[in-house]
């Protein structure tokens, strides 16, 4: 998938072109096999220049049929002991005078030299011109296949009216194929690969694109049929036939991307901004049946998964850049082809039972609770797995989050975690993948890693540009990046080809050309030497000096490294041990610093060593007085434990429940493993038992001044001194309780007298009554009422028989009681 529409626009008279990022950084790379004392590919030192300028300038002089309008390294494929590469051009004013100015061109490299880099460029192929413009503005993608014993180098183009496939078994002569079966509107094609079916019949396969017509529809990545279509006799000009449903019979797909072989089948990816990327397999039609459009399965759909641009709502992993198998996986990078492209995405799918991971991009939050089975977030794909334990991403519903598998988010971020989340890159495409598997003949310096590229850019890169990302890994999930920065120029914003062949690895890049000053294509040769030497290392100040007594029981190790030839073996990793404390080395890592706390007194030797990029390590040292090794002397009193309190309650406290939490500390004796003797004075005295615990509860305390005791031991028995905290509990005031039972008497004619039971605590009394009946609402008849236990209610007045009820509440400062009832009575 190219950075944008390569085409957006031509008028009646072809008179616009639109803006194409096109660019070449041939990149030949001696790699390395593997072994120790071999070297792989680690900075831009091991990139020598080749060709600069569009060709105009190389390292065996100056080419006037160069151009710095070539802009893409489009295609490259070593063919026949040569690496060919394919051109596109796209920087015109938009007028028709310059239409014949955006013509295509294949350049071969002749290796030369006994390294093969004093070899020769010469153009073998520029596009002819048409009526009105060039017949192709470049040359997009070349495969090789061998047909009838015959070995054939076929090439994609892209046209201004018509796309063409061309054919070349001498890499002089380039024929364009039959056009029959082509869909209307084809323009250009992009992936073109070789494929045998389950009939055992050989065919080459492609997709077309373009949406031809006038300035307005003009576009080479997407298409208005897009299919799979298939060729079973491209050498003999034979007819091309569809190979799959017409868009996958889903009216979203508007192109085929990227085709890709491996394990007897036939890979397609399919471009959908409607709801996301989707991949597609077949093994084509099945032995002894006979069909011309086989079955096809999905085995990856909705862009894995990824949710929404947070920005603008719309589907961030459009389409399938390129397919790669490593190590049983097929890797697909991915990219989208807009202006505003979100941070890339590399996905990998175990072709053994289709399930998929993502590699670098978005964690997939409320993923479920089983990274191995199915997600129950209804918008994750039921075949998305996760490479890592579930994590808890987004804080809230605990470990149910999908990292990425490689711990970097979207766009080659840094490597990060749940804590720290998984910020974006800068990177807007992966590109490009190989696997650049060892072969005896074909890769003999092929180091067994897959390599990916990158288009730099997008929203996340800010408004400064950098150069494009080349990173290889041997897992698939740890990547180490090789360069960052476009080999030293910034405006090589994208790794645009990648090609292994018997003399190294070949990278070309795209650039982001500016009008006044177009870089054009430049041509590197990467040679990773041979490095057999291990790194140096030596120990420094804090260490111990050798032979010597310490009377500490911490230690501390420090120590620098250096390395031959130098820098391209960098950057060091480091593993160390402390002997006998430590039976075996560590784990490699760049720290540079090692500390040790409670040594027993004895005598230790400390070893660290380092190994380099290439993969050679250094050997412990032998004897005392190595440079990487110290032996010495612990001889330390065994000082008493401390132990602070750490939890305390706040003075003073007014609940009566109290929590004590501490810890303690000793030069010799692990904090696991010391003892504790607290009480709390009063009501505990000091009984003298030591044990493990750390915290303390106590519950209902008395008003009143306390201190808490606590004092550690450590296993040679030595006591500290004790840790103290006091406080006072001081509970507030209750409300009295209600003043139960109260009862009512007629003492007279409408007079009632009123008694309670005496209560502590009181300061003043509420009265109330009301007329019982359907409903009975209390009054107030006297309030706060000076501490007593009777009351007479004299105020009832003339009239007719009352059948009254009341209540009485007695309160102080803190609030009052609950109400105590009197039975109901009548007052005549």
């Amino acid at each position: 998938m190219d950075s944008s529409t390569p085409i957006e626009s031509l008028s009646r008279t072809w008179a616009s072109v639109r803006h194409m990022l096109c660019a070449l950084v041939a990149t030949v790379v001696i790699a390395a096999t593997g072994t120790a004392s071999a070297a792989v590919l680690d900075g831009n030192e091991d990139f020598k220049l080749l060709a600069s300028l569009g060709f105009e300038q190389a390292l065996d002089g100056a080419h006037a049929e160069g151009s710095r309008l070539n802009d893409y390294a489009w295609s490259m494929q070593w063919f026949k002991g040569k690496l060919y590469v394919g051109t596109l051009r796209f920087q015109g004013d938009g007028t028709i005078a310059t239409l014949p100015e955006l013509t295509g061109q294949i350049w071969v490299y002749t290796p030369g030299g006994p390294d093969g880099a004093s070899g020769t460029w010469r153009m073998v192929l520029q596009s002819p011109q048409g009526v009105i413009a060039p017949r192709e503005a470049g040359y997009r993608w070349m495969t090789v296949c061998n047909f009838n014993g015959t070995d054939y180098m076929f090439v994609s183009t892209v046209g201004f009216l018509q796309g063409n496939i061309l054919r070349t078994t001498d890499g002089e002569t380039f024929t364009p194929l039959s056009q029959l079966g082509y869909p209307l509107g084809t323009v250009g094609f992009r992936t073109t690969v070789c494929f045998t079916d389950g009939n055992n019949k050989p065919m080459l396969v492609t997709t077309p694109v373009g949406k031809a017509g006038d300035a307005q529809t003009y576009d080479t990545d997407a298409s208005d049929n897009p299919i799979v279509i298939m060729n079973d006799n491209p050498t003999a000009n034979g007819i091309w036939r569809n190979y799959s449903p017409l868009r996958m019979n889903d009216p979203a797909n508007n192109a085929f991307f990227t085709l890709y072989v491996a394990g007897g089948a036939l890979y397609a990816g399919v471009n959908n901004d409607v709801t996301g990327a989707q991949v597609w397999k077949t093994t084509g039609c099945k032995p002894r049946q006979s069909c011309s459009v086989p079955e096809w399965t999905k085995v990856v759909d909705r862009g894995a998964g990824r949710p929404l641009d947070p920005l603008d709502g719309t589907v961030q992993n459009v389409g399938i850049s390129d397919m790669m198998a490593f190590g049983g996986w097929l890797y697909m990078g991915v990219a989208v082809p807009t202006n505003q492209k979100p941070p890339a995405e590399l996905w990998r799918l175990r072709m053994s039972d289709n399930r998929l991971e993502v590699v670098i991009g978005d964690p997939r939050l409320n993923f479920g609770n089983d990274p191995d089975g199915v997600s129950t977030n209804p918008a994750i794909p039921t075949n998305l797995r996760c490479a890592l334990p579930l994590e808890d991403i987004d804080g809230v519903g605990g470990a149910n989050d999908c990292p990425p598998g490689s711990r970097r988010g979207g766009g080659f971020g840094d490597v990060s975690n749940a804590a720290g989340g998984y910020p974006p890159g800068t990177q807007s495409y992966f590109w490009r993948l190989l696997n650049y598997a060892y072969h005896a003949v074909n890769a003999p310096l092929g180091d067994n890693r897959l390599y990916a590229g990158t288009l730099q850019g997008g929203r996340s890169s800010g408004t400064g540009v950098r150069g494009f990302d080349t990173m290889a890994s041997v897992n698939g999930l740890d990547w180490t990046v090789i360069t960052n920065d476009g080999l030293g120029d910034a405006q090589n914003i994208g790794m645009r080809t990648i090609a292994s062949s018997p003399i190294g690895l070949f990278i070309g890049s795209a650039t982001r050309s500016q009008a006044a000053d177009p870089s054009a294509c430049s041509v590197w040769l990467g040679i990773a030497g041979v490095d057999p030497f291990a790194p140096v290392t030596t120990l420094s100040t804090p260490s111990p000096d050798e032979g010597s007594t310490v009377n500490s029981h911490s230690v501390s190790f420090a120590w620098t490294a250096t390395d031959t030839p130098g820098a391209g073996s960098l950057p060091l990793v480091y593993a160390s041990r402390l002997d006998p404390l430590e039976p075996s080395f560590s784990a490699f890592s760049a720290a540079t610093l090692r500390n040790y706390t409670s040594l027993p007194n004895g005598t230790y030797t400390f070893h660290v060593i380092a190994r380099d990029n290439a993969g050679n390590t250094e050997a412990p040292g032998a004897a005392p007085g190595a440079a990487n090794r110290r032996t010495f002397t612990v001889s330390a009193p065994d000082l008493p434990p401390t132990v602070s309190i750490q939890v305390s309650p706040a003075s003073p406290n007014t609940s009566g429940n109290v929590t004590f939490g501490w810890q303690g500390s000793d030069d010799v004796t692990p904090t696991a493993n010391l003892l504790y003797d607290y009480w709390l004075a009063p009501p505990q005295s000091d009984t003298g038992t030591f044990v493990a615990a750390t915290s303390a509860n106590y519950t209902n305390l008395a008003d009143g001044p306390y201190v808490f005791h606590v004092m550690a031991r450590d296993g040679a028995n030595n006591v500290g001194p004790e840790a103290t905290v006091a406080f006072t509990v001081a509970k507030p005031p209750a409300p009295p309780t209600a003043p139960s039972p109260a009862t009512a008497t007629v003492i007279a004619p409408r007079t009632v007298r009123l008694a309670w039971t005496d209560v502590a605590n009181e300061l003043t009394y509420n009265v109330q009554r009301c007329t019982l009946g359907r409903s009975c609402t209390f009054v107030a008849v006297a309030s706060n009422l000076p501490a007593g236990t009777t009351f007479v209610d004299d105020a009832l007045g003339a009239g007719p028989p009352l059948n009254l009820q009341y209540r009485v509440q007695a309160c102080n400062n803190p609030g009052c009681s609950a109400w105590a009832l009197t039975p109901g009575v009548v007052v005549p």
